[in-house]
Order: C-alpha cells, then sequence, then structure tokens
C-alpha cells in the first residue's frame, strides 16, 4: 500500500492495487507505455537520458522486455506511432492502446527480480513521440554500424 501510495503522491502515476492481489496497476488512461526489447531498450534508454527525457521505465528481465511511461498518445496527431508502424513491428515494438493496464514494481516483484524500475523513476513523462524519435535514432545507428 506504501508503494502504491508513492506512485500516486511522489510520481503523480494514478495507480491502486489490484484487489484480492498484491499487485500495483496502472491505468493506460492517463499515461502511455511502449514496450520493446530490452537490448534496444537499453540504448533508447540512453539516447531519452542523453537529451534530458528519460522517463520511468520498468524492466523485465525474465522476458527481456521493456516498458517506457510515456504521456498519453495523441491518436489524432498526425506524427503518431501510425507513420512509424513498420520500424515498430521490425523491431518487435509494441504500444499499450488505451485500457490497457500496466502493472507497476512492487516490493515483491523488486525482491524476486521479476519487475524492477530502470533507476529511480522521476516525474519526467516524455512524449511517445519522443520515445520513437529515440528508437528510431537507436535503429539508424545499430543499421549504419552493419
Amino acid at each position: 500500500m506504501q508503494r502504491c501510495l508513492r506512485y500516486t503522491q511522489d510520481l503523480g502515476l494514478p495507480a491502486f492495487l489490484e484487489p484480492g492481489t498484491r499487485r500495483i496497476l496502472l491505468d493506460t488512461n492517463t499515461v502511455g507505455a511502449v514496450l520493446m526489447p530490452w537490448q534496444l531498450g537499453r540504448t533508447v534508454a540512453h539516447r531519452l537520458r542523453w537529451e534530458g527525457q528519460l522517463g520511468p521505465v520498468i524492466l523485465h528481465p525474465h522476458s527481456d522486455r521493456s516498458t517506457f511511461l510515456t504521456q498519453p498518445l495523441d491518436e489524432q496527431a498526425s506524427d503518431g506511432p501510425a507513420s512509424d508502424l513498420s520500424l515498430l513491428v521490425r523491431m518487435n515494438v509494441g504500444i499499450a492502446s488505451r485500457r490497457v493496464r500496466v502493472v507497476l514494481p512492487s516490493p515483491v516483484d523488486e525482491d524476486s527480480g521479476f519487475r524492477i524500475w530502470l533507476g529511480e523513476p522521476n516525474l519526467c513523462l516524455p512524449s511517445q513521440r519522443a520515445v520513437f524519435d529515440a528508437l528510431t535514432g537507436a535503429v539508424s545507428v545499430t543499421a549504419s554500424a552493419r
């Protein structure tokens, strides 16, 4: 319960406890989420940190995935993920749709190493466009190195 309160009060994340479990959930109605393989996520996180736009990132070591929390997607924006769809599919990147729930790290998750934060979570929620731009930059650097 204390962790859930910290997420809501200190970080402004509208988190809540799932009834009957110890899972802390976050609705993607007010926050966006971009999921990708961790190897790619490391490069994207590095680029976002360098640009001063790195927000909260959840690592899933057992599935080798990462979840970048972002501002909600503006589905009306012309520069949304649809313009990057082929890149997203090729790179195994997913975008959480609205009405999806993201599980935030709980003390039990962190103790088991199942779900952990990359660094200390912060208040900065980058736009999904910033994450896509960092992804595109990471992919272009990887492609030119081949």
